[in-house]
């Protein structure tokens, strides 16, 4: 498996991206969001939107960008986040990737100013 840098897409092609049927495409497309986009409620909301799909590199990699959302903004709406996991608790395969999740919410997540 070789390095390839994520690159910078805007939100349209992300969002055709996402329903291209392609794995790689729709991991490329979650990623992107994830790293490069200034808003992170929408990053988040796209992260989330594929927690659903079929391909577990696909959710893999949707709990990965939640990380990657909170690391570079120091945010995620919680409770969202929470109740969307809650149903792979129990899942072995997404379990390393929410622990790391878990780990980077600890480091990273802000608590909002009651001004904002």
């Amino acid at each position: 498996m070789k390095y390839q840098p994520i690159p910078e897409l805007d939100r349209e092609y992300i969002q055709e991206r996402l329903t291209s049927g392609s794995e790689d495409d729709v991991i490329r497309a979650v990623l992107s969001a994830a790293l490069h986009d200034d808003d992170w409620a929408w990053a988040q909301s796209i992260c989330l939107s594929q927690l659903d799909h079929p391909s577990r590199w696909v959710k893999q990699a949707s709990i990965t960008g939640l990380g990657h959302v909170v690391r570079l903004h120091g945010k995620l709406d919680l409770d969202v986040v929470a109740a969307k996991l809650a149903a792979y608790r129990e899942s072995d395969e997404m379990n390393g990737s929410i622990e790391d999740l878990f780990g980077d919410i600890n480091i990273f997540h802000r608590k909002q100013d009651r001004a904002n």
